[in-house]
């Protein structure tokens, strides 16, 4: 069997230790809606989209790991790997700004250096 997005959920709330009391009283969702998307009773489905946003936000889970089983576990590994890309995107720009001016540098020095003709 395919693994789905609710198994998805239900695998992050078991990771996370998430009881019912826990998931009613930080979402606002009510119990029924706990059995619904996580218990194994004859009713069972996965949270809709605005109902994951909620969750995903609350706990730190990745949309796109619980809707596709793909990419980073956590929102807050995101953020982290989305920083850090900036942050090698400011440093190459920094590195390639440095190998100008170093250029621009010796050219000077050349100019300055080279015997002057008449």
């Amino acid at each position: 069997m395919s693994e789905t997005k609710r198994d998805r959920a239900k695998l992050m709330v078991n990771l996370d230790l998430i009881t019912k009391e826990e998931f009613v009283n930080k979402t606002g969702f009510s119990e029924d809606q706990w059995y619904y998307w996580f218990g194994d009773g004859k009713k069972i489905g996965p949270p809709n989209s605005d109902q994951i946003e909620v969750i995903c936000s609350t706990f730190d889970w990745s949309p796109t790991y619980i809707f596709f089983g793909l990419g980073f576990v956590r929102l807050s590994e995101i953020k982290a790997f989305h920083e850090s890309t900036k942050l090698a995107q400011q440093v190459k720009r920094t590195e390639e700004r440095q190998t100008e001016i170093l250029s621009k540098l010796d050219q000077l020095t050349m100019l300055l250096t080279s015997p002057k003709t008449v």
